[in-house]
């Protein structure tokens, strides 16, 4: 259902098909699985190993996203966050479950270290990020509808701007800056 290949090219990290949607990474050049395991119920719809570290994996889908490590044959989950949207706007309205559809990771420097934090679009048009622990919404009306992909530009290039990119299911290519503003958008139901 989903690949992705660690930065350095050498991990090879799949979730299946299968009912219990399991995660496989594999030395694809020596053509062996590393680790394996089940994750649970929920539908992943993005699956990224996290840029500076090959042993933390992050997935995301319906109403969750977790982040895995992987030790040796085991891959164990750290962090595990259900989303609800918090977008009600009466006492009546129904709790509308957040399905996070796409992600990338937003890398800056921050004194000697690099720190990567994780960006999602989301089933309700939203673009929202998981750090310290904690979810937060950068902008709850981003798209009319889902989001389905969600890139971000080469952040540590000197000299280079920082962009998001997301493309949703109302037909709009959007570009946004590093606080979440639109700066520019492209109607493809034009093109």
């Amino acid at each position: 259902m989903h690949l992705s290949f660690s930065n350095d090219g050498s991990l090879l990290l799949s979730i299946g098909m299968d009912k219990t949607f399991s995660m496989q990474v594999f030395q694809w050049q020596q053509g062996r699985s590393l680790a394996f395991k089940n994750t649970g119920y929920f539908p992943i719809f993005g699956a990224r190993f996290f840029p500076y570290d090959r042993t933390t994996i992050v997935t995301c889908g319906y109403e969750h996203m977790a982040i895995w490590k992987v030790k040796g044959p085991h891959i164990t989950c750290k962090a595990y966050q259900r989303f609800l949207s918090p977008a009600l706007t009466s006492p009546e309205a129904t709790a509308k479950y957040s399905v996070l559809m796409s992600m990338d990771f937003m890398s800056f420097k921050l004194g000697n270290t690099i720190q990567s934090d994780i960006l999602f679009g989301s089933s309700l048009g939203e673009i929202s990020t998981f750090c310290s622990g904690k979810h937060f919404i950068l902008n709850d009306q981003a798209h009319e509808g889902p989001i389905n992909v969600i890139k971000i530009t080469d952040q540590l290039t000197p000299g280079e701007t920082i962009n998001i990119l997301t493309g949703g299911e109302d037909g709009f290519v959007k570009v946004w800056d590093s606080s979440c503003r639109m700066i520019h958008k492209i109607d493809m139901r034009d093109q």
